[in-house]
């Protein structure tokens, strides 16, 4: 918006006329609707030049003998934008080119218009109207040009910060990767091991005691024993199920999910788990698998280090966001910071979810973890 741009209101017009009333008479003509500053030598056009509200120079013939004036004129430092109007008044329009070779030698960075004397009052005016209305075009050109200067580098700056914004995903993107694939490998090998160490065990015995049966040293409570091979086979297997392949998040929702989560914490683990889950609106799918996984690993900590049988979760739900807490009221920690490994891959998953982990924890208090994903996918 070019009305909103600092152009100085009103422009100086500078009038250099060495000889007679020339100076006086311009002044004069024209009136009092224009800011006139009259100088009288080379150092007063060049103080005067330099102003910011300057907005066009007239000169009479005579100025240009003045010592200084065309070098003051013919600077070089000036502005590319920057093109300052000159009125010459010559007395003879037949030298007219004389005067424009001499005015070659101020360069480009002035627009000289020839004026015969006498002056006609209406042209001298129309003249310097004119030649102020092209200044203020430079001076709103000027401002366009620093705006645009101040935009390109607010824009550069933005350009960095993002780009070292996405480098950090990338590399947290790449870390996260790593920890998955060493849990994955954790993972299959804490099945492997059940399988052979607790599994496989149940199921050789159960087949040793399936084989005494029939025979001469077959006892009474053989069938019971056999039974309890059978169900702690059964409850291996299901634990082992339910580790694999948790419910369904597209037909439980969240809310299943986590309840689902409870009912096996306090199964497997004995813990008792309090619920508080705002069923709607649903996160994404992405966020929902996250803040499942979440709730478990954090219930599995407040079994493994809270010294705590109860344990609360609660979910809720804004326009922007999602929320997960889980709190004890168990042992706590003095430094947050040292979070483990899971946390740690928590904090990752949140963070490459556009969310964050927030842990408060107090010695003899307890410890409370926030988890918070955006609604958006």
């Amino acid at each position: 918006d070019m009305s909103t741009l600092s152009v100085p209101d009103p422009l100086v017009v500078v009038v250099l006329a060495p000889v007679g009333r020339d100076a006086a008479l311009a002044t004069h003509t024209l009136g009092d609707d224009v800011l006139v500053v009259v100088v009288q030598d080379a150092v007063g056009l060049a103080e005067a030049i330099g102003r910011p509200d300057l907005g066009a120079v007239v000169l009479t013939a005579e100025a240009l003998a003045v010592p200084g004036v065309v070098e003051g004129l013919a600077r070089a430092d000036r502005p590319a934008w920057s093109e300052i109007p000159v009125v010459l008044f010559v007395d003879d329009d037949r030298k007219a080119d004389r005067y424009l070779a001499a005015a070659d030698r101020f360069g480009p960075g002035v627009h000289l218009t020839l004026m015969t004397r006498p002056i006609g009052t209406a042209a001298f005016r129309s003249m310097v109207a004119l030649a102020l209305r092209g200044r203020r075009q430079q001076l709103r050109v000027r401002d366009l040009l620093e705006r645009l200067g101040q935009f390109t580098e607010e824009l550069e700056a933005r350009v960095d910060a993002q780009t070292a914004q996405l480098r950090e995903r990338a590399d947290e993107a790449r870390a996260l990767a790593r920890a998955l694939s060493r849990a994955e490998d954790r993972e299959r090998e804490r099945v492997a091991q059940l399988l052979h160490d607790d599994l496989q065990q149940v199921l050789v015995g159960l087949k040793m005691h399936v084989s005494l049966l029939g025979t001469p040293g077959a006892t009474a409570d053989l069938p019971q024993r056999i039974a309890g091979f059978a169900d702690e086979a059964i409850t291996q297997t299901r634990n082992l199920s339910a580790d694999l392949g948790p419910p369904s998040l597209d037909t439980e929702g969240l809310g299943g999910a986590l309840r689902w989560v409870a009912d096996d914490a306090e199964h497997r683990y004995g813990l008792v788990v309090h619920l508080d889950i705002d069923d709607d609106p649903a996160p994404p799918a992405a966020a929902r698998a996250m803040l499942t996984r979440a709730a478990r690993e954090l219930l599995l900590n407040v079994v493994k280090h809270a010294d705590s049988g109860e344990a609360w979760v609660r979910t809720w739900c804004e326009e922007d966001e999602c929320r997960l807490e889980v709190r004890d009221q168990g042992a706590g920690a003095p430094d947050t910071e040292r979070t483990g490994r899971g946390l740690g891959d928590l904090r990752r998953r949140a963070t490459l979810l556009g969310g964050a982990v927030e842990v408060q924890s107090e010695r003899g208090v307890g410890t409370a973890v926030r988890i918070s994903v955006p609604m958006a996918e």
